[in-house]
């Protein structure tokens, strides 16, 4: 009994799930945008991945469920805006079931446009008015204004900023303020 044990815990060991969570790698970073890069990513207020991911300053297509690709920027406050979009992107990617996708398409404000087979992606769209990028745009503003409680940030989504705030509580062990 006490063999198998071990054996269970060397296991979740070795998965991560004793650790702070899953190993994050940053690349071409200058040295103040990793720093400041690794302290957003230290903010009780971010949900936790599930799997680890790679974050690239430049250009390219790098992203998905594993990957974030930012444009090199000289401003915190744009630093940390699409850090956290981006981060919104793989937090979706790893944490929403299609069915979640499907509910937040139900309770979108589409301001009375008529649109079939709406998708999440949905190319068909301009890129800021895809639910994906209003997602993100929404996760972005929540967790900012939780982290710091005495700003106010515009966005541009349309989603209901309540729904967004319990989907993200629900999936993972976000704080509850």
């Amino acid at each position: 009994m006490k063999l198998l044990a071990s054996l269970l815990i060397l296991l979740l060991v070795s998965l991560g799930v004793f650790s702070g969570g899953p190993d994050v790698s940053i690349r071409d970073a200058t040295e103040w945008q990793e720093a400041a890069i690794r302290d957003v990513l230290a903010w009780e207020e971010l949900p936790p991945l599930q799997r680890s991911i790679e974050i690239r300053i430049g250009t390219g297509n790098f992203g998905g469920c594993t990957g974030i690709t930012m444009t090199p920027t000289t401003s915190r406050d744009h630093l940390e805006y699409v850090l956290l979009h981006e981060y919104g992107h793989v937090w979706d990617c790893q944490q929403l079931s299609l069915a979640d996708r499907s509910f937040l398409l139900d309770c979108f404000d589409w301001h009375c446009l008529t649109l079939h087979n709406l998708t999440w992606t949905n190319p068909g769209l301009n890129h800021n008015a895809r639910p994906v990028e209003q997602f993100a745009d929404m996760f972005a503003k929540i967790i900012r204004e939780k982290h710091y409680p005495e700003k106010e940030y515009i966005t541009w989504s349309t989603f209901p900023e309540p729904l967004i705030f319990r989907m993200i509580r629900f999936r993972t062990n976000f704080p509850n303020r």
